[in-house]
């Protein structure tokens, strides 16, 4: 199954730190779509002189740039391709062997996504997202993620105590790019990479992900240790109802 961090619209495709105000070169207005192949130099050029939407740290509103951003740090600072980083110095140690940079060939034995209405989407450039999306995962290997985020076996404690917290307070309801809220879920804020919520089975670590054809969900809830991930293929998958549920089967299940 593919598990990309990308989206054109709405809060699904989501930016690496709150509340910088750094334009979204997806979603903002004149971005290009369908996206072309482009180096990480190219993409930080589309938004690299825009003004900043709002003070850093005043705000906040979701921005695929912040990846971008981040992954070209990385590669400048380690002196290797982002991929190969990825792969050498996270995935690798932690033994995720089934998660990895992906190609727009379907690799063998990948699920092929499509469109609520059964059509296929156009494969993208992966180039055209960077940093931003373009992995491929599975459950079982994003529970091994989880997992080494709440041991902190990639980042110091205090970091990862700082990435799981609330840095940045939730926008109103319903603002574009803003924090997942619904009846029964309230959105505290966002940390660094994760939307922390309030829900009726106890606080939770969240993100979801959308690339055209396949939708992704993963949350922990730290009280517990629980980790609910729900990878789908067809974007008809209500993949947070899914999640919603299992979770509820899960954590409110009687001892």
């Amino acid at each position: 199954m593919r598990f990309r961090r990308a989206d054109r619209s709405g809060p699904a495709g989501r930016a690496a730190q709150p509340g910088a105000g750094i334009p979204d070169y997806l979603n903002e207005p004149g971005a290009t779509w369908p996206p072309r192949p482009a180096t990480p130099a190219q993409l930080i050029a589309t938004f690299r002189d825009l003004p900043l939407g709002f003070p850093p740290g005043t705000r906040m509103r979701y921005s695929n740039s912040g990846y971008v951003l981040a992954g070209s740090l990385v590669q400048r600072i380690a002196g290797q391709p982002l991929a190969s980083f990825l792969t050498q110095r996270i995935f690798g140690p932690l033994g995720m062997h089934r998660t990895g940079t992906d190609t727009p060939a379907i690799r063998p034995g990948h699920g092929a996504g499509y469109y609520a209405s059964g059509q296929r989407p156009v494969a993208y450039p992966m180039s055209a997202f960077f940093a931003a999306g373009g992995l491929y995962s599975t459950v079982g290997d994003l529970d091994r993620w989880d997992t080494a985020v709440q041991a902190s076996r990639l980042i110091p404690a205090r970091l990862t105590r700082a990435m799981l917290a609330e840095q940045v307070p939730c926008p109103p309801p319903g603002t574009p790019g803003g924090c997942l809220t619904t009846r029964t879920i309230t959105s505290l804020g966002y940390g660094f990479g994760w939307f922390i919520d309030r829900t009726p089975d106890g606080l939770r670590q969240e993100h979801e992900g959308r690339i055209d054809g396949f939708l992704s969900y993963n949350a922990i809830y730290p009280a517990s240790g629980e980790h609910v991930i729900v990878l789908a293929n067809s974007e008809a998958t209500p993949v947070q109802a899914i999640a919603a549920t299992l979770a509820r089967l899960t954590l409110r299940a009687p001892l």
